[in-house]
């Protein structure tokens, strides 16, 4: 699948304001699955590969974290069932979308996949409640 294929898959009509990330990520998650090969979503993609990697991290502090990675990967396994897969886009948020001429487009997709639409909830919800979203008030 080519980069503006999915592009063109995921590009919603703009209302005149700018819609929120819910409400680009409710119509992407109504539409129907795509009959082409995504692959299942990994949230943990290159997760552990990073670590073992990393050179500035003591070495009791990357053992920690590689437990912690194998508990996040074992919860995820187990995780309740939720709604039915859909097509998502792995990491929405806000600087995930852009105006054009044409609409409202979701950039950045790399982690577009098949996977539990809650996901996309994900980034948004890390950036507002972590330092992701300080701001000056």
């Amino acid at each position: 699948m080519t980069q503006s294929s999915t592009a063109a898959m995921v590009a919603l009509t703009s209302p005149p304001v700018r819609p929120s990330v819910a409400e680009l990520l409710a119509r992407l998650h109504s539409l129907p699955t795509p009959a082409i090969e995504l692959g299942y979503l990994d949230p943990f993609v290159r997760v552990g590969e990073r670590l073992h990697a990393a050179t500035t991290i003591r070495d009791d502090d990357k053992q920690w974290l590689h437990a912690l990675h194998r508990d996040l990967v074992a919860a995820w396994a187990e995780r309740p069932t939720g709604l039915p897969n859909r097509a998502v886009h792995g990491d929405a948020w806000p600087g995930n979308i852009v105006r054009t001429a044409g609409g409202v487009l979701m950039m950045d997709l790399e982690r577009f996949s098949v996977g539990p639409p809650e996901w996309d909830l994900a980034s948004t919800a890390v950036r507002a409640k972590t330092t992701g979203a300080v701001s000056a008030r």
